[in-house]
């Protein structure tokens, strides 16, 4: 059984730090998905110059050849040296599956250019694809270039690979499993364009059924990658070669088991091939921008400890002055507020609320648990309506001062502004501060009435997966943040909107 990685090399440069670069897995990690650890690193000398050949991990990297003293954890396999004798390498390390989701999910901004889409539950490569090519999915806008999609569940592949030309990274946060599917057994799965892909994140586990030969895409797993399916977890398996083109890779080290065997020993049997074009996608998708490397010119001297401040001697008290009682103040009247918090809620919901006065019950709850409800006074309503015509636009007191976020961020000027179709700031954070994105129940106009779409789960009573409620989407500003999806009554993680009064 043999492996092969194939990959893509930089121009070699004239001297120092331009020395050549070759884009390996692990580069191709450090350089887009990895970030500082929160500490500040002591700068290391740079040492003598040979060759590294233990654990060369850091190759293109740095230019001190050995930063981790005798255990070579970070050495620098053509020895090329820095002309200044310091300098200091900011290590990284690989975020959880969580941390990535929640990074560029969870708390990515929507674009012209960028939609995100959930799907709640398990799902097959039939709903994606119908995804990545219906405009619908993306709000008919023709600007859209990319896609950002959260599953909560496992996905299968079964029925032949995804279509579509949008680059989209995936986030699965159950199981992955590619299959050949039965209806129209499939071995090959391509993806996307000379300048477009896919990147699917996975929390689980991924298995790759041993008779799938290709597959274009950019994996990273949490769990495990099983490249001939779950009988890697015993032995090889008998399979033809798989060439995926794009990356495998394990948020865990060890955990990528390459498990095919061939007949033929001359072969390889998994091979990658790192395209160059991931580079843009995951650049635009999945980056930030960090520090990477830093030359430090002159060493800081240590401040010297100041000489100990003299106690003055202490002073003899004054006699005490009596003095006239002073006539009483009268107390000020309270000052009125001036905005109203506007936050939706920490924590999921089903259609049953225990009606209207048991949502606004939640919003209070949730609002007293943050200090900023009844211990201050103040009380809470859920933007919801019931099909009887009890609404915000009946049911609130019509704000004349500002709505703003639990941090301060301004919502909308007062009622009017609230009501008018646009908000100035989407309502995504929640009554800690946290941002959340996930279906709110409202069955409410931009207005604040009744709207009249689907039901009101029998007046929020009802928790069953066969009668549907409108909602609000929490990152959107325009109608679409009260008025844009539906879900079932029995939808498990859906949010609420709630009011001061």
């Amino acid at each position: 059984m043999m492996k092969k990685v194939t990959g893509y090399s930089l121009p070699a440069g004239k001297a120092g730090l331009q020395g050549t670069v070759v884009i390996s897995l692990l580069i191709f990690i450090a350089f887009f998905l990895l970030y500082p650890n929160p500490y500040t690193l002591t700068p290391t000398s740079a040492q003598a110059c040979p060759t590294q050949t233990t654990n060369p991990r850091a190759g293109g990297l740095i230019s001190a050849p050995d930063i981790s003293g005798s255990s070579g954890k970070f050495s620098n396999p053509v020895g090329v040296c820095v002309v200044d004798p310091q300098a200091a390498f900011v290590p990284f390390r690989i975020g959880s599956y969580n941390e990535l989701r929640s990074l560029y999910f969870d708390q990515a901004k929507t674009s012209n250019q960028l939609k995100k889409i959930t799907f709640t539950g398990d799902t097959g490569e039939g709903a994606l694809s119908n995804c990545l090519t219906n405009p619908t999915c993306w709000d008919q806008d023709s600007n859209t270039s990319e896609l950002s999609i959260y599953i909560t569940g496992s996905v299968e592949f079964a029925n032949g690979p995804l279509t579509g030309t949008k680059s989209a990274v995936i986030f699965i946060d159950g199981n992955l499993n590619i299959n050949p599917g039965t209806i129209s057994p499939q071995t090959q799965y391509p993806y996307g364009t000379a300048n477009t892909g896919v990147v699917l994140v996975v929390g689980g586990n991924v298995s790759i059924d041993p008779v799938i030969t290709r597959i274009d895409a950019v994996i990273i797993s949490g769990g495990k990658i099983y490249t001939a399916g779950e009988d890697c977890r015993t032995s090889s398996v008998d399979a033809n070669p798989l060439t995926v083109n794009g990356s495998l890779i394990s948020l865990n080290p060890g955990s990528i088991v390459f498990c095919r065997s061939l007949a033929s020993n001359t072969q390889a049997a998994e091979i990658i091939e790192h395209q160059a074009k991931y580079l843009v996608i995951l650049r635009n998708l999945l980056s930030e921008t960090w520090q990477k490397w830093s030359e430090i010119t002159e060493i800081t001297e240590p401040i010297p400890e100041s000489s100990p401040t003299p106690i003055p001697s202490p002073t003899p008290s004054p006699s005490p002055i009596t003095s006239p009682s002073p006539s009483p103040t009268p107390t000020p009247s309270p000052t009125p507020p001036s905005f109203k918090n506007v936050f939706v809620t920490s924590q999921y919901y089903t259609g049953n609320l225990g009606g209207l006065a048991g949502a606004d019950q939640k919003c209070q709850q949730l609002a007293d648990a943050a200090g900023i409800g009844s211990s201050q006074g103040l009380t809470y309503k859920a933007w919801l309506s019931n099909s009887t015509g009890s609404s915000p636009a009946n049911r609130f007191t019509r704000s004349d001062v500002p709505y703003r976020l639990v941090e301060g961020t301004l919502v909308a000027n007062n009622w009017a502004d609230l009501t008018d179709g646009n908000l100035a700031a989407p309502i995504s954070k929640d009554d800690t501060g946290a941002t959340r994105f996930n279906i709110v129940y409202t069955a409410t106009r931009t207005d604040g009435s009744w709207s009249g779409i689907y039901s009101d789960c029998n007046n929020w009573t009802l928790s069953e997966d066969s009668n549907n409620a409108s909602g609000g989407l929490p990152d959107y500003t325009d109608a679409l943040w009260t008025q844009g999806t539906g879900a079932s009554c029995g939808f498990t993680q859906a949010r609420l909107y709630c009011f001061e009064q």
